[in-house]
This record gives C-alpha cells, sequence and structure tokens, in this order.
C-alpha cells in the first residue's frame, strides 16, 4: 500500500507552493477512469463563478512526475481554470518517493476519502484498490494492507470478509450483465453484502438465468425485502415448473436521425442503449385502467392490482438505472384512479416505490388546467382540475438551473383562437414558437404549479393524428429548460405522439424514445422531424439570454445518433 510506501521514518512529506503553467498539469489517465468528472458539471461551474468573482481561494495539491505535474487533489478547479482558459494556477507541490502507477493511484484514493463520492465512483476505486481486472498488477502484492484500507475507508459494517466478497461479486459483474447494478448498490448502502452474493449465486444455478429472471422478477422482488432466501428458492423451482420455455426475445427495430432515436418495442424487454446516457427523462405514464392504447399483453395499465402497476412502472427506471447520470432528473406525468368511489392511490404508491428503489423524491409539481371541463353532477368528490407531475433524482446532485427573468414586460396565455373566415382550420395567432415557449415559461417560472389550458396546441393537432392520451406542446419545456443541460439528452419511455422529442429538439437537446406500438411511429416521426427542422440556434439563444439561462456547459452531451 502506498501510505506503507511513504512512511520516510518520522519525516513528513515536504511540501512547497508554486504557480504553475496549466499546459504544464495533468490528470492521471488511471484517475480518470475512476471518477466521473464529466457529470461533475454543475459543480464546475459553480467554481468557475467563484473564481471569477473571488480568484483560487484554495490551491490544488500535485506531484512532479516525468516532467509534468499530476493532480492528486482539486481536479475540478483544474477544469475550472482550464475552461475559463487562465495561464496559470496556485499549487502546492509534494516531494514523494517514487512509486508504481497503481501506487499513485491508490494514494489519490486515499486522498479523496472524505470526498463526496457518486456509488460508480466507489466501485471504482474498490476495483483498482483490489486490482481486479487490472493488467501488468500484482494482485497479491500488499493485498492485506489494501483490504483493510477498504475495510477502513468504508466504514460501519465492513469485515475483512465483506471485501473479500465484494472482491467476487465485483469479480462476477465483470464477467456478467447485472439487472439491478448489484455493487453500485451494495456500495450506497441499499442492500446487504450477503444479499447481492446470494443473488449471484442464484443466477449461477443449472436451473435460472438472467431470462427468466427478467421475466419472474423473482430476485428483484428478494431485493425489495418481499421474499427471504428460502421462499426465492421455492419460487425459483415452481416457475420452472410452470414454465417449458423462455420468453421471446424481440429484436427491436430502430429509427435515428442526427439528433433522436426511436426503439419501436417493450421498454421492459428493450432497455436503453449502453452507449446512451440520460440527462432528463420526462413522460406521462399510462394512467392505470384508463386508456386501451393497443392490443398488446405488454402495455402497462392494466395490471390486477395498483401495486403490481406500480411495481412495472418502476421497473422501466430501475432496470435503466446505470444509464442516468448522477445529475439526471426524472419527471412523470399522472393522474389519479378512481374505482367505484374510491382513490386508489397511484400517486403515494409511486412515490414510495420510487424511493424505496433508491431514487430521490425531489418534489411534486402540478399541471393546473385552467380550462378544465366540469365534474359530473353524479361524482362524490370535487371536481378535479389538475394533474401530477412527479419529480425524482438518482441522487442528491441533480441538475437544477433556475430561470431568471431578465426581461417580463410582456407574458401571453396560449389559446386557440377562431376559425379563420371561410376556412376550416383554426388560427392559433403564434408568430414564433420561440416566442410562445418563453412567455409560457415567463408566466410559470419556478412555481410548483403549471397554468395551461387542456386545450392547448397538442402535437396530433398539427399533423391530423387520431392518436389520443398526449399532453400540450408546452407542458415539457419549462422542465427541458431548467431539468436538462442544453445539448443534454432527455428519454421519454412511452413516447406517443412524440411531444417530449419535439421540444427536447427544439429546444436544442438529444432525444431518445421509447414506444410499444409500431403503429404509432410514422406518427411521432413526423413530430420529431417537425422539431429537428424547427430548430433554430438563434432563437434559443434570445429565450435563454431573456430567462438568464446563458451559461451552457461546455462539454457537449449530445447522444451519438450513429445507427
Amino acid at each position: 500500500m502506498v501510505t506503507k510506501d511513504l512512511k520516510t521514518g518520522q519525516e513528513e512529506v515536504k511540501k512547497t507552493f508554486q504557480k504553475v503553467e496549466i499546459s504544464k498539469i495533468e490528470i492521471s489517465k488511471e484517475i480518470e477512469k475512476i471518477y466521473e468528472y464529466q457529470n461533475r458539471k454543475f459543480e464546475i461551474k459553480t467554481l468557475k463563478n467563484s473564481i471569477k468573482e473571488f480568484g483560487q481561494l484554495q490551491p490544488i495539491s500535485v506531484i512532479y512526475r516525468n516532467g509534468k505535474y499530476l493532480i492528486i487533489d482539486g481536479v475540478l478547479r483544474y477544469i475550472a481554470f482550464k475552461n475559463l482558459k487562465l495561464n496559470f494556477i496556485e499549487v502546492i507541490v509534494s516531494e514523494i518517493p517514487e512509486m508504481s502507477d497503481d501506487d499513485f493511484t491508490d494514494f489519490v484514493i486515499q486522498n479523496q476519502i472524505k470526498k463526496e463520492k457518486s456509488s460508480k465512483e466507489k466501485v471504482n476505486e474498490v476495483i483498482h484498490t483490489l486490482r481486479i481486472g487490472i493488467e501488468k498488477s500484482n494482485p497479491n502484492r500488499d493485498k492485506e494492507d489494501r483490504v483493510q484500507f477498504l475495510v477502513d475507508s468504508l466504514g460501519k459494517g465492513w469485515s475483512r470478509s465483506n471485501v473479500l466478497t465484494l472482491e467476487k461479486i465485483l469479480k462476477w459483474e465483470l464477467k456478467n450483465n447485472s439487472l439491478y447494478h448489484i455493487s453500485d448498490a451494495v456500495l450506497a448502502g441499499s442492500i446487504s453484502v450477503s444479499k447481492a452474493f446470494f443473488y449471484i449465486k442464484s443466477l449461477e444455478r443449472d436451473d435460472y438465468d438472467f431470462e427468466k429472471e427478467r421475466e419472474s422478477k423473482i430476485l428483484k422482488r428478494f431485493f425489495d425485502g418481499l421474499y427471504n432466501e428460502q421462499k426465492v428458492d421455492k419460487l425459483i423451482v415452481d416457475y420452472n415448473t410452470k414454465k417449458n420455455t423462455l420468453p421471446t426475445k424481440i429484436d427491436p427495430s430502430e429509427y435515428s436521425k442526427n439528433k433522436y432515436r426511436v426503439v419501436q418495442g417493450d421498454v421492459l424487454k428493450n432497455p436503453l442503449p449502453k452507449d446512451v446516457f440520460i440527462d432528463l427523462s420526462f413522460t406521462s405514464i399510462p394512467y392505470y385502467g384508463q386508456i386501451k392504447y393497443g392490443d398488446s399483453e405488454s402495455e402497462i395499465g392494466w395490471e390486477k392490482t395498483p401495486e403490481e402497476f406500480v411495481s412495472k412502472i418502476v421497473d422501466v427506471y430501475s432496470e435503466n438505472y446505470n444509464q442516468f447520470k448522477d445529475t439526471s432528473v426524472i419527471g412523470i406525468n399522472l393522474n389519479e384512479t378512481y374505482k367505484d368511489g374510491v382513490c386508489l392511490g397511484i400517486v403515494p404508491l409511486l412515490i414510495l416505490e420510487m424511493t424505496k428503489r433508491g431514487f430521490i423524491y425531489i418534489q411534486t409539481t402540478n399541471w393546473f388546467k385552467n380550462d378544465n371541463k366540469p365534474q359530473p353532477k353524479n361524482f362524490k368528490r370535487f371536481g378535479s382540475s389538475f394533474e401530477y407531475i412527479l419529480l425524482f433524482g438518482k441522487t442528491k446532485k441533480y441538475y437544477f438551473n433556475p430561470i431568471k427573468i431578465v426581461d417580463e414586460n410582456k407574458k401571453c396565455e396560449v389559446r386557440s383562437g377562431c376559425k379563420e373566415q371561410g376556412g376550416k382550420e383554426k388560427s392559433y395567432h403564434i408568430s414564433s414558437q420561440y416566442k410562445t415557449i418563453r412567455d409560457f415559461v415567463s408566466q410559470n417560472q419556478m412555481e410548483d404549479v403549471i397554468r395551461l389550458n387542456q386545450n392547448s396546441v397538442r402535437s396530433q393537432d398539427e399533423i391530423d393524428s387520431p392518436f389520443f392520451g398526449s399532453f400540450p406542446n408546452l407542458l415539457p419545456s419549462l422542465f427541458i429548460l431548467t431539468l436538462c443541460p442544453e445539448n443534454g439528452t432527455v428519454w421519454d419511455p412511452f413516447t406517443g405522439t412524440g411531444t417530449v422529442g419535439r421540444q427536447s429538439l427544439l429546444l436544442g437537446r438529444s432525444f431518445i424514445g421509447h414506444e410499444l406500438y409500431e403503429k404509432n411511429v410514422e406518427t411521432l416521426l413526423k413530430v420529431l422531424k417537425k422539431g429537428e427542422s424547427e430548430f433554430d440556434s438563434k432563437q434559443l439563444n434570445v429565450i435563454n439570454l431573456s430567462l438568464g439561462l446563458t451559461e451552457s456547459f461546455e462539454e457537449d452531451n449530445q447522444l451519438d445518433m450513429a445507427a
């Protein structure tokens, strides 16, 4: 271990303060693989603002090696300096003995012990410390010291045997796909090491595998605390008794362009591509027991119980967990379902299930319908004039760029107008899509109640589509602007007519969507094409300026749409 190598009697490591050219400083390639600096854009933006206002308040720590200064601590400050195109930065240079690349990486990890890290970064630290899958290294050299370091740094509840079991889990994950991001969950504290190891042993059985788990979800319910190990063993036997064939594999048909991609098929059987990482997921989920969109058995919304429905909805996000960035936000538009005068409690059930699966509950917002239809007289409850939009994050570091109206002299409500004289079509009197979005966002700035007429323009109105069940075009705009960085990627797991995709493209984001029914793909592709063709970078810049959204992140998160 590095701590052992660094001991030089009672002498401390010598340190000197210097001002160094930015061009002579580097981030170790090994360190870049461990820490997700590309997902720390909000922190970098904050540091840039601080440096511009107050200058450099704290030097970064480096060592001098092979003609370069390698960063030990302060990578985000270094990136902020580079983004500001500054030439010099203050550093503390530590004089330490020569060491191997692996030992240097160990040394940096030890300097990050007290830093807040994502579960994925913790996994990467453990992988390196135990030399798992690292070529040209001796995994057994100083292993006991490295295991003890992990016991100490991981904290309460971690013993030597737990670390060694985690090592087996990580080695298994490197060779096998993992449905439920096991090692991440272990290091996040949501499941125990013993539960994770039982999961692996269950999937190594001769009579059970990934395909069977995808269909039966026995182990998922084990993680949720619904089954114990004995129950799991019994259910696997029962499953194999009743099931003679594996579920049919669906080969997804993909439709893609430069800025968008559509995956046709069941979202639970066709997860997000591994090369796609999501900044914002925004969708209107199927409302429970209300609208039948087609005849597929995979259609969500017709489960036997509200609990089963909610579990399936959360599966959509949980099984794509690794494709969400730490800064990701999930927005879900939904409404309650009533049966025989009783509210089924879909909203609280969904919030509870999402938090049980490890997502952060940010808040509830509401879409207030100014022109909602009156409640029938025979209904024994107050009239419903709003729908819910629930917001969740993967971590507490979720992206949020608050709107600060620069010039709010002018506001307008978006309403459909009268039919033009001699014509059959309604006129909407909209001079610019971007002006309309700006006025709508100005009207609803930073409030948890969004006011928008129910009969405002919808995508299917403009392309003469018979599709029903979508929301107005403007509704996603506020969320896209505030919860997704410019050039980020938006995902709609229930795409429908493509409204979320169209607004995402119009606002300079990339889009990926899932749609169960092939009959809807032609319509939504027309809508997406419309959004792509309407994109105007100059108009988008005007919106950003007027809403105070002028500082976009410099790294391009654009989705690679190569088919």
